[in-house]
């Protein structure tokens, strides 16, 4: 069965090739504004641990930014 479907592609490479990076490129034009639609539109969800998380780094952020250097241990 693989045999054969093995020599289609071997004997015709080059169309292969060809038909492979077509469909690559028409994926990638009707994928381009995917990315925007798929957002979660700014909408968190607090209980979450990756939300916590980015909430407890920008305060430590923060804090380290308005502490002065010379007080920091």
């Amino acid at each position: 069965m693989f045999g054969g479907f093995a020599s289609f592609v071997y004997r015709n490479r080059r169309r292969v090739l060809l038909v492979g990076l077509l469909g690559i490129a028409v994926g990638g034009v009707f994928g381009l504004g995917v990315a925007k639609r798929l957002s979660p539109y700014g909408d968190t969800d607090p209980s979450t641990q990756s939300v916590q998380a980015t909430h407890r780094a920008t305060r430590r952020r923060r804090d380290a930014r308005s502490t002065p250097a010379s007080s920091r241990s």
